[in-house]
């Protein structure tokens, strides 16, 4: 299956380095507001307040409140994805990027877990504005897990799998982890769903070896091989 590919709308290109420097900068400040209270309870004129900007300010860059919180989304996930490209295009085997892939989006929940939680809601709880770039961000992390997994099948690190359905259930279980334990230390988090994820997808071959050591758990490493060395007799 060919894996799927979104795009978040981008920042106005025509506005003078200044300005966009402006925008960047009200985005990570209202971030930051959001990181301390949910957006529902924040009219314009509050984010205005905690930017220390006028309202007219934000209207005039943004357009609307809707706008405005759908940049800070779009702006989250642009930087989380980025730096998970940057781990899909190193040359480490596929499972060591798929523990590099579950640490970053854990860490980046956690840093953002207010304004991330719109990625969690029912559409049906979210402002018929919000409803697309939502749906668009949930599936563009999803679909770099199931790049990660369609890879690792192709050059024989993964079994086969249902890459979409597996990508839904990670983060899932990244979601989870960061919203319920949100005390757990982010490591003891991460090695735990790559421990579960990887038991059900690794085949403990040879192209394995080298993945395993440092990344699984030695008692879920050893675990898989007892599992693939039962499947092969």
């Amino acid at each position: 299956m060919k894996p799927m590919s979104f795009t978040f709308s981008e920042p106005d290109t025509m506005l003078p380095d200044w300005k966009r420097q402006r925008r960047d900068r009200i985005l990570a400040s209202v971030i930051d507001i959001l990181a301390r209270q949910p957006a529902e309870q924040l009219s314009m004129d509050e984010l205005a307040h905690g930017v220390g900007a006028g309202k007219a300010t934000l209207y005039r860059y943004f357009g609307s409140r809707e706008a405005l919180l759908t940049a800070c989304l779009e702006k989250i996930v642009a930087e989380l994805s980025a730096r998970i490209a940057q781990i899909e295009e190193t040359p480490q085997p596929p499972l060591v990027r798929f523990h590099g892939i579950v640490d970053c989006m854990a860490r980046s929940f956690s840093q953002n877990f207010l304004p991330l939680r719109m990625l969690m809601r029912s559409k049906k709880e979210l402002h018929e504005s919000w409803r697309h770039s939502v749906h668009e961000a949930r599936l563009s992390l999803v679909s770099t897990l199931q790049r990660n997994f369609e890879r690792g099948c192709t050059c024989g690190a993964y079994r086969t799998v249902d890459s979409e359905l597996l990508a839904h259930l990670v983060m899932g279980m990244i979601r989870s982890g960061v919203t319920h334990v949100p005390n757990r230390d982010l490591h003891v988090l991460v090695q735990a769903v790559t421990d579960h994820a990887a038991y059900g997808f690794i085949l403990p071959n040879a192209k394995n070896t080298g993945d395993t050591q440092g990344v699984l758990s030695s008692e879920v490493s050893s675990a898989a091989h007892v599992k693939g060395a039962n499947v092969k007799s």
